[in-house]
């Protein structure tokens, strides 16, 4: 079945039909957690919430960036929309803070209708050291594999994927730089053996001099913000762990994304995110 799509003059009868405020998320991903996290609180709660994919939203008219505008932005132009009119208030708008937060944007930089997440995004509440660390544990148990190397490049994935999502791509000039990072993990024989270096090399076509500034910006970055929650994105860490478990157990179930997040948002459980700012903010905007 198809998923309904609600004109914005739509979303008016959807929130007096289910007398509910409304909130708008990037992705489906981010709805069923949210949900999840909804479902555990006593009594249980059932918010109504909407993936933006949901909602028809004409971007383009003010569209003037050099970039195909993702989720992300089809929220914050939702929310600039609204700003202002009768559904300001009853509709809130989330987004992933990404990199706000050590840029120095702060949530003043959009409307009023928009809440940020406390870390990168959503995974982040989960996927940090700490749950990475109890999803280790596990599989190492599982497998019967010693964790020592495995365990010891966690240190390492911050460093790398921070240089792949916000270093790298700006930086590369060929579209295979995401490849490249993968194949980098995955060609050695244990898959610990990570070369950042070498990595951003290749994928800065053989770029020495920029390779070494790129991997010298990201441990910068790294050295001023200790907690790689607050860098690293959690869906980062989930695609990291995912191809170093793989090469580590040669269990192919290790490949698959959402099999590792929810072994890590069960471990974790939802006390993180219940009790972060972000959770009050949806809570005060439902009423609960």
């Amino acid at each position: 079945m198809a998923t309904p799509r609600y004109s914005i003059p739509e979303l008016h009868s959807l929130i007096e039909q289910e007398e509910s405020p409304l909130l708008v998320v990037e992705g489906y991903s981010d709805l069923r957690v949210l949900k999840w996290a909804f479902d555990l609180l006593d009594p249980p709660r059932n918010p109504l919430i909407l993936d933006v994919n949901s909602i028809e939203i004409n971007i383009y008219p003010v569209w003037k960036s050099d970039h195909t505008p993702g989720n992300r932005d089809y929220v914050t132009e939702l929310a600039r929309q609204l700003y202002g009119s009768d559904l300001e208030s009853k509709v809130l708008c989330l987004i992933d803070a990404d990199h706000d937060l050590i840029n120095g944007n702060s949530k003043d930089s959009y409307t009023g209708n928009v809440a940020l997440t406390d870390y990168p995004d959503i995974e982040s509440y989960f996927a940090s050291l700490v749950g990475i660390t109890r999803y280790l544990k596990n599989i190492c148990t599982i497998q019967r594999f010693k964790p020592g190397k495995h365990a010891a490049n966690i240190i390492s994935i911050p460093y790398s994927t921070y240089v792949l999502r916000k270093v790298l791509y700006p930086m590369s000039t060929y579209s295979g730089w995401s490849d490249t990072w993968s194949k980098s993990i995955t060609s050695t024989s244990d898959g610990l053996g990570f070369d950042m270096h070498q990595c951003a090399r290749k994928c800065l076509s053989g770029n020495n001099d920029a390779a070494s500034e790129a991997v010298l910006f990201a441990k910068d970055i790294m050295l001023k913000h200790p907690q790689a929650d607050h860098v690293v994105h959690g869906h980062d860490f989930i695609t990291s762990l995912s191809l170093s478990a793989y090469q580590a157990t040669g269990n192919k179930a290790y490949l698959d994304y959402d099999v590792i997040f929810n072994s890590i948002r069960t471990e974790v459980g939802p006390s993180i995110l219940h009790e972060s700012n972000l959770f009050n903010t949806l809570k005060s905007h439902f009423a609960f």
